[in-house]
């Protein structure tokens, strides 16, 4: 009797336990944990973007703010631009897209260029009027906090002989190179400007000469 009680309160063995069983129990613990680990790298992802665009705010300004001017910028440049009559364009520039600054001004507003020159060959008229009808008025405080555009007074000639009095340098006095740009373009004390010291401030890929042209282009805005 003693011996029939046993065997009817004996725990079943491993061998009775169905294989599908296992592998449902498997595939979900391995379900769980691939959940808890995407989790996890998700809430780190979050901190480390939440961390950075903290970073970004607090050096350049609300990234949407810096965006928003930029796109009024493009608009009303390519409206300027539009109604420029073909004969002065020509004149000025050649060609109306020499005209075209809204690539530069879109990576010195990300903090990814220290400054803009506007400066036309032949074109300081229509620099100034580009200037005092677009730029100043969706560019600077309190449109977008940090960016400054003043006008070089005095002569600074470049290694090429140009002379940049007259044009406008628009740069944010965030940057980390903005007192580099002050000093290069502003500093009355200094009549001439090295090629390095130029491509420095502008962010060219190499000398300023004669022949090099740079153009900025963008793309896919943030």
């Amino acid at each position: 009797m003693r011996k029939s009680d046993q065997s009817d309160n004996a725990a079943p063995s491993f061998s009775s336990v169905s294989p599908w069983s296992i592998v449902l129990v498997t595939v979900a613990a391995a379900a769980v944990w691939t959940a808890m680990r995407w989790l996890g790298r998700r809430r780190t992802q979050d901190r480390r973007r939440t961390h950075w665009q903290g970073v970004w705010d607090r050096r350049i300004g609300p990234a949407s703010e810096r965006l928003a001017a930029w796109t009024a910028y493009r608009a009303q440049e390519r409206k300027w631009g539009g109604s420029l009559e073909p004969a002065v364009a020509e004149a000025v520039a050649g060609d109306v897209r020499e005209m075209n600054f809204d690539g530069e001004v879109y990576f010195c507003l990300m903090g990814l260029k220290p400054c803009v020159l506007f400066a036309i060959n032949q074109g300081a008229a229509a620099v100034d009027d580009l200037v005092e009808t677009v730029a100043k008025k969706v560019l600077l405080p309190p449109a977008v906090k940090g960016m400054a555009l003043k006008q070089i007074r005095h002569s600074i000639v470049g290694e090429t002989g140009i002379d940049w009095a007259g044009a406008w340098v628009l740069w944010d006095r965030r940057h980390r190179l903005a007192l580099a740009v002050e000093d290069t373009f502003f500093n009355e004390q200094k009549n001439t400007v090295s090629d390095v010291e130029l491509a420095r401030v502008l962010d060219y890929p190499g000398y300023i000469n004669g022949n090099l042209k740079v153009q900025y282009r963008v793309l896919d805005p943030l």
